[in-house]
């Protein structure tokens, strides 16, 4: 049975970290599942970004067989090729160091002339690079009223929540965001959140801190 739309509006996900283990095995096909259910807009656009080169038909065939082999785990639903077909004419992947500012020429003119779309940069790479990738699109203006920013925490003591030491890292990284976003108007325009992950369930925390658990926490 098709499910009410989750996202009405158009808009460009940007995903930092687009050949990672977290990517490819969860996001992505989380992704295709609800394009599969029509939960998307037809207007909305996914954008892989990571180290080293590789064509978009290479990218789409890798998250083809990843979606096939990890959306259907614990689910009765059945990979479907038609709703792939549809899903994967959303992918573009642009090889980059996000660690440099001089290699986002090809991101900023893929987001060329959708400064109006709702822009979600999704940093599924590790916590030390936050603030660089943070920092390199403030630089380059390409952080427009309505964005979002999602940061994923997981493995090791970044998970151990809420531990001091863990504390104390994400205020420091808070810090580096307030640096580059206007975090004082995360409800009116650009928005921070935090995804962790830990003992089978996923929470989302939005800034500012104490990063208090808000909106999702499900079983996965």
């Amino acid at each position: 049975m098709q499910r009410t739309t989750l996202i009405s509006h158009p808009f460009d996900m940007i995903v930092f970290g687009g050949r990672g283990d977290l990517a490819r095995r969860k996001l992505i096909p989380a992704l295709y599942h609800l394009d599969r259910e029509r939960r998307l807009p037809d207007d909305g656009r996914i954008i892989a970004v990571s180290r080293g080169a590789m064509t978009d038909d290479a990218f789409k065939q890798m998250m083809h067989d990843d979606c096939l082999t990890y959306s259907t785990n614990g689910s009765d639903v059945q990979f479907d090729e038609e709703s792939w077909g549809r899903f994967a004419k959303r992918l573009t992947y642009l090889g980059l160091d996000a660690t440099d500012a001089k290699s986002y020429d090809s991101l900023a003119a893929a987001l060329k002339g959708r400064e109006d779309v709702v822009r979600a940069f999704y940093l599924a790479t590790a916590p030390d690079i936050f603030g660089p990738i943070a920092a390199n699109l403030k630089a380059l203006n390409l952080v427009p009223k309505e964005s979002r920013v999602v940061l994923d925490a997981r493995g090791g003591a970044e998970c151990c929540w809420p531990h001091p030491q863990v504390l104390t890292s994400w205020s420091r990284l808070y810090a580096l965001l307030k640096a580059a976003f206007p975090i004082d108007r995360c409800h009116a325009g650009v928005s921070v959140y935090r995804v962790e992950q830990r003992d089978g369930s996923v929470r989302v925390h939005a800034a500012p801190p104490p990063w208090a658990p808000v909106e999702v926490q499900r079983n996965l």
